[in-house]
């Protein structure tokens, strides 16, 4: 059975969040993704401390649309450098795996 993946990436604003969201699953390159709101990024970029609210988006989708679905995000995302994270899910349910990978390929 082909893997599960989990993709995180943040950005600068809901619309952004909620705009990558639908454009990855319309592009069926996730089945499924959860926008987290109003968390707080504190980080070094170009030698100044910055200290800003961002979104995270947790992608889930399977081995075989990890790479297309990276190349999407740099592709589309308003960050010259966006935070992409990609994390094996190590134990899932088979239903959920199932209903998961089922999305992709619809």
């Amino acid at each position: 059975m082909e893997k599960l993946f989990s993709i995180q990436t943040t950005t600068n604003s809901a619309i952004e969040a909620k705009t990558l969201a639908r454009e990855i699953l319309a592009r069926k390159l996730a089945a499924c993704i959860q926008i987290i709101s109003g968390v707080t990024s504190i980080y070094e970029w170009r030698s100044e401390l910055h200290e800003t609210k961002e979104w995270i988006l947790q992608i889930k989708t399977g081995a075989s649309r990890v790479d297309e679905l990276i190349a999407f995000i740099i592709q589309a995302h308003s960050y010259d450098v966006p935070e992409i994270l990609v994390v094996d899910v190590v134990k899932t349910t088979d239903a959920y795996q199932n209903w998961a990978l089922s999305q992709l390929s619809q």
